[in-house]
Protein backbone atom coordinates (compact mmCIF):
# COMPACT_ATOMS: atom_id res chain seq x y z
CA UNK A 1 0.00 0.00 0.00
CA UNK A 2 1.03 3.31 -0.48
CA UNK A 3 1.52 6.35 1.59
CA UNK A 4 0.00 9.75 0.42
CA UNK A 5 2.40 12.06 1.71
CA UNK A 6 1.70 14.86 3.82
CA UNK A 7 3.31 17.33 0.92
CA UNK A 8 1.34 15.56 -1.95
CA UNK A 9 -2.11 15.94 0.33
CA UNK A 10 -1.26 19.19 0.80
CA UNK A 11 -0.73 19.60 -3.00
CA UNK A 12 -4.37 17.91 -3.72
CA UNK A 13 -6.10 19.76 -1.32
CA UNK A 14 -4.84 23.54 -2.50
CA UNK A 15 -5.94 22.47 -6.15
CA UNK A 16 -9.15 21.58 -5.04
CA UNK A 17 -10.30 19.07 -8.04
CA UNK A 18 -8.86 16.06 -9.61
CA UNK A 19 -9.52 13.81 -12.30
CA UNK A 20 -11.23 10.45 -11.93
CA UNK A 21 -10.39 8.09 -15.32
CA UNK A 22 -12.14 4.52 -15.95
CA UNK A 23 -13.04 2.42 -18.65
CA UNK A 24 -15.82 0.89 -19.23
CA UNK A 25 -16.98 -2.85 -20.62
CA UNK A 26 -16.00 -1.69 -24.18
CA UNK A 27 -12.56 -0.29 -23.40
CA UNK A 28 -14.18 3.26 -23.50
CA UNK A 29 -12.41 5.93 -21.38
CA UNK A 30 -14.11 8.18 -18.85
CA UNK A 31 -12.56 11.32 -17.20
CA UNK A 32 -14.91 13.01 -14.31
CA UNK A 33 -13.76 15.73 -11.98
CA UNK A 34 -13.98 15.77 -8.47
CA UNK A 35 -14.38 18.01 -5.78
CA UNK A 36 -15.93 16.46 -2.59
CA UNK A 37 -13.17 14.72 -1.51
CA UNK A 38 -11.10 13.71 1.80
CA UNK A 39 -7.61 12.38 1.71
CA UNK A 40 -6.06 9.96 4.12
CA UNK A 41 -2.09 8.45 4.36
CA UNK A 42 -3.70 5.74 2.38
CA UNK A 43 -6.77 6.59 0.65
CA UNK A 44 -8.76 9.26 -1.56
CA UNK A 45 -12.44 9.43 -0.89
CA UNK A 46 -14.62 10.81 -3.02
CA UNK A 47 -18.89 11.50 -2.85
CA UNK A 48 -20.46 10.32 -6.12
CA UNK A 49 -23.49 12.04 -6.05
CA UNK A 50 -24.90 11.07 -9.37
CA UNK A 51 -23.60 7.63 -10.01
CA UNK A 52 -23.11 7.59 -13.55
CA UNK A 53 -20.48 6.63 -15.74
CA UNK A 54 -17.98 6.42 -13.42
CA UNK A 55 -19.67 4.68 -10.91
CA UNK A 56 -20.93 2.25 -13.47
CA UNK A 57 -17.44 1.48 -14.78
CA UNK A 58 -16.10 0.70 -11.18
CA UNK A 59 -18.24 -2.41 -11.05
CA UNK A 60 -17.05 -3.38 -14.28
CA UNK A 61 -13.37 -2.60 -14.23
CA UNK A 62 -12.35 -1.20 -10.40
CA UNK A 63 -8.74 -0.14 -11.99
CA UNK A 64 -8.92 4.06 -12.07
CA UNK A 65 -6.02 6.58 -12.60
CA UNK A 66 -6.35 10.09 -10.52
CA UNK A 67 -4.57 13.00 -12.02
CA UNK A 68 -3.92 16.17 -10.07
CA UNK A 69 -1.69 18.73 -11.52
CA UNK A 70 -1.41 23.13 -11.01
CA UNK A 71 -1.66 24.17 -14.10
CA UNK A 72 0.65 27.22 -13.72
CA UNK A 73 3.31 25.61 -12.01
CA UNK A 74 3.03 22.47 -14.38
CA UNK A 75 3.79 19.98 -11.15
CA UNK A 76 1.41 17.46 -11.09
CA UNK A 77 0.68 13.53 -9.70
CA UNK A 78 -0.99 10.36 -10.69
CA UNK A 79 -2.42 7.53 -9.03
CA UNK A 80 -3.23 4.56 -9.97
CA UNK A 81 -5.04 1.74 -8.21
CA UNK A 82 -8.78 0.30 -7.40
CA UNK A 83 -11.71 1.42 -6.44
CA UNK A 84 -13.70 -0.01 -3.62
CA UNK A 85 -17.17 1.49 -3.07
CA UNK A 86 -17.97 2.08 1.00
CA UNK A 87 -20.91 0.16 1.60
CA UNK A 88 -20.79 -0.08 5.80
CA UNK A 89 -23.68 2.53 6.45
CA UNK A 90 -21.50 4.20 9.70
CA UNK A 91 -18.00 4.20 7.70
CA UNK A 92 -19.70 6.08 4.65
CA UNK A 93 -21.70 8.56 7.08
CA UNK A 94 -18.45 9.26 8.78
CA UNK A 95 -16.25 9.93 5.45
CA UNK A 96 -19.34 11.71 3.86
CA UNK A 97 -19.62 13.75 6.81
CA UNK A 98 -16.01 14.82 7.01
CA UNK A 99 -16.11 15.67 3.48
CA UNK A 100 -19.30 17.92 4.18
CA UNK A 101 -17.85 19.59 7.04
CA UNK A 102 -14.59 20.42 5.41
CA UNK A 103 -16.49 22.03 2.23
Amino acid sequence: MVTISPEIKEFIEDQGIFAVGTVDGNNSPNVSPRIFFRIDEDAIYWIDFFKHKSFRNFQINPWITISIYNKETLKGYQFRGTVSIITDEPIKSQIRESIIKKT
